[in-house]
């Protein structure tokens, strides 16, 4: 039952963080480092053409469960079930939220500027009225991989918010976070994901605050019938690597197995179908 309240209370840590600090209508903390991925502005201009392409992975669901199988949860109350839903919710919710923060319009910008960049992005910046800072949006396309970040930028700080990396069959996102106004960025959470066939691999991966370790895991393998399985991963103790603490198997119908693990990660504490 640890597990599982401790899984929850990751859920809910991610619904707060969509539903505040990530807001591009809403200030941020920030801090006076300047955590950047691409290399020295150049030939800032104010060119009406705009190259860009918003993020367009996670836009579909990269877990698919089936209906039968929520039903039991949702109807019949099967608490074997919350770990996996949770997972489900959490890595569809937190990937497709954040692409959508890459989708902008040009016109309604308050000091819309257009930066090459020697790295071969670019940097779009503009204001938002009423705040002190900047928004920094970079995009790079080149034959391979395609990405994006996004910063708040200021006099005194610069502030990593998000960065998506699309590779076509594979990719990742990341958000990041502080804890003080003055803490560098840390990572907090992170999507790795794959594509091969009717097959999409997500690991989902849930950082401390405090000491920017992973505290949580979700593996999850999902097909396009919907058949799938998740291992998730919890930190016993506030210490040490997360451990197996729930495995998930089940078909297209929603029939499907479980396993939950003792604190060693190793001995079976429960199994069931369900």
């Amino acid at each position: 039952m640890k597990t599982i309240l401790k899984v929850i209370l990751a859920y809910l840590m991610c619904l707060a963080l969509l539903s505040t600090g990530c807001k591009k209508d809403s200030p941020s903390k920030a801090s006076d480092s300047d955590t950047t991925k691409n290399d020295v502005n150049k030939d800032t201009t104010k060119n009406t053409t705009i190259d860009y392409t918003s993020p367009s992975i996670a836009k579909d669901s990269l877990v698919k469960i089936p209906k039968p199988l929520l039903d039991k949860y949702n109807n019949d109350g099967n608490y074997n079930l919350i770990s996996l839903i949770v997972g489900e919710t959490l890595i569809n919710t937190y990937s497709s939220q954040l692409a959508n923060y890459f989708n902008y319009d040009k016109d309604s910008q308050s000091g819309w500027t257009q930066t090459k960049n020697t790295d071969g992005s670019t940097t779009y910046k503009w204001t938002y009225p009423g705040f002190a800072y900047s928004i920094l949006l970079t995009y790079f396309k080149s034959s391979s991989e395609s990405w994006w970040k996004y910063e708040e930028d200021s006099a005194s700080y610069k502030y990593l918010l998000y960065y998506v990396s699309d590779k076509g069959t594979s990719g990742e996102v990341d958000w990041y976070t502080k804890t003080y106004f003055k803490d560098a960025d840390k990572l907090a959470f992170k999507d790795s994901y794959t594509k091969s066939g009717s097959s999409t691999n997500s690991t989902f991966t849930i950082y401390s605050s405090q000491s920017g370790i992973e505290t949580e895991r979700f593996e999850a393998s999902s097909n396009t019938d919907r058949s799938g399985t998740m291992k998730i991963y919890t930190q016993i103790g506030e210490t040490g690597a997360p451990v197996l603490q729930w495995n998930y198997t089940w078909d297209l119908k929603g029939v499907g197995t479980y396993i939950s693990y003792k604190a060693d990660g190793s001995t079976v504490d429960t199994s069931g179908s369900f």
